[in-house]
């Protein structure tokens, strides 16, 4: 393949993805205002009619594909909702996870004060087959009273009715104005829990997690899905898994292109369903968090990192849940023959991805733009910062290790600094070697994020700390 046709190509992949994958805004914001005039007077009408859901309401996740920005195209209008019910945490205990399904568990409430919310206990634990039929016995209550119909600020009428199968669905349909498709309203009861409450080496392994990208959330999710288990709840990390991809533009549009690629193929690939291509992402962008190796310049060799994933994990019919390592995600898909197959689809399409993106950054690391070629990069550099980064030659390893544990020489200060985090994290640690060396060079450390590799990032401004603080929620 010439270079001007993989030009070509790179060109193409990023127009199928504005043009099949991504939403269009318009579109968005007229479903979006269905959703929510809708569930705003259901919900009111559900906390109104029957007690027992009003004394348990909290309220609302908005969770799924739709608020991961991880949706695609615009002629399905699905959302996926978590009702939050308000239960103390010194009601329950969380023990006994399955012991193949280890996202399940029992949450215990032997020797508990369980008077705040009992309707939803059975046999001292916490029921998910209790917690959907109080919400579905208050939501039928609400269609009812409501005349199954709801009033647009702009006069639409939605016909709103219900299908009772894995979720609870609302279903609306506006009768009238410009968007009047269907819209799909999953809606699943759930608790919000301190991470605090998990079994200690499952909270192990979500700080290693967590430290990776810098994580501050300090809950998660529990799930009611009594069609799996009546008696557990499953146990998800949607806004750590959030925070994983946020700021990876690349890993983000690869999923979507991924998601689409299966939709249009069809046939056994559809049986790849959509979390398990998240997931496949998340494993890649936890084995190099950098935002810039997931600049959204960098999209075909992304895609075809990830793809390619997702080909080693169906051919080798393994592939581990981020949270829980023991759980096997492909057992999920009984058909070998369907494994074999869209393994051997993907490995053989993978020669047609085109692999020409701009892979350079800016040579003095001074702004976030990328450049096909290391001469692109260094030319920018002189042009825009007056030097030209990498040309310059390496300077000498003169430099002894900053916290003199060692006889090592580095290149400059920060070769210093680097090098003790790394070699003695320990001693680094006690004194905050990092953090002395970021505000040296004029930069501001982050004070809440506790990274795994001991380097928390700073920032050359008060804005840029501001915006970073309330993105980590410190």
């Amino acid at each position: 393949m010439t270079s001007q046709e993989s030009s070509s190509e790179f060109i193409n992949l990023k127009a199928k993805f504005n043009s099949l994958v991504a939403r269009d805004t318009e579109i968005e914001k007229g479903y979006n205002e269905i959703l929510h005039t809708s569930l705003s007077t259901v919900l009111g009408e559900m906390k109104n009619t029957d007690s027992t859901f009003g004394q348990l309401f909290q309220d609302i996740h908005f969770s799924g594909s739709f608020y991961d920005k991880l949706k695609v195209g615009n002629f399905r209008h699905e959302f996926d909702l978590n009702v939050i019910y308000k239960v103390p945490e010194d009601g329950f205990e969380i023990i006994n996870p399955h012991p193949t399904q280890a996202q399940f568990m029992e949450f215990s409430t032997k020797n508990r004060n369980t008077d705040r919310f009992q309707a939803i206990v059975e046999d001292n634990k916490i029921s998910s087959e209790k917690m959907k039929a109080v919400m579905k016995s208050a939501a039928d209550r609400a269609l009812t009273n409501i005349g199954n119909k709801v009033t647009l600020a702009n006069g639409v009428q939605v016909n709103v009715t219900r299908t009772d199968s894995l979720p609870y669905t609302l279903v609306l349909k506006p009768t009238s104005g410009k968007f009047q498709s269907r819209v799909d309203v999953d809606l699943v009861p759930a608790l919000k829990v301190s991470t605090t409450k998990l079994p200690q080496s499952v909270n192990n392994h979500l700080k290693s997690i967590k430290n990776k990208v810098c994580s501050s959330v300090d809950q998660f999710l529990a799930i009611a899905i009594p069609i799996v288990h009546k008696e557990k709840l499953e146990v998800d990390f949607p806004q750590i898994s959030r925070e994983i991809l946020k700021g990876k533009a690349s890993a983000k549009m690869a999923i979507r292109l991924l998601k689409q690629e299966r939709n249009e193929k069809g046939g056994p690939m559809e049986k790849i369903w959509s979390h398990a291509i998240k997931t496949a992402a998340l494993h890649e962008v936890l084995k190099n968090p950098n935002e810039q190796h997931w600049h959204e310049a960098k999209l075909p060799f992304r895609f075809a990192d990830i793809r390619n994933a997702m080909q080693q994990y169906l051919s080798n019919e393994k592939m581990t849940d981020v949270y829980f390592p023991s759980v096997n995600m492909m057992e999920r898909v009984k058909s070998k023959n369907v494994k074999a197959g869209v393994a051997k689809y993907l490995e053989r399409s993978s020669k047609l991805i085109p692999i020409n993106g701009k892979d350079h950054a800016c040579a003095t690391n001074q702004c976030n733009r990328m450049f096909k070629t290391v001469d692109g990069s260094r030319q920018h550099a002189e042009n825009k910062h007056g030097s030209a980064g990498a040309t310059k030659k390496r300077s000498e390893k003169d430099t002894p290790c900053a916290l003199g544990e060692c006889n090592k020489l580095l290149r400059g200060k920060m070769g210093s600094v680097s090098h003790a985090v790394d070699a003695h994290r320990e001693e680094a640690d006690k004194q905050d070697i990092w953090r002395n060396f970021l505000r040296e060079v004029g930069k501001i450390p982050c004070g809440f994020c506790s990274c795994g590799g001991g380097k928390v990032r700073g920032f050359s401004s008060m804005q840029g700390y501001n915006a970073h603080a309330r993105s980590m929620n410190h």
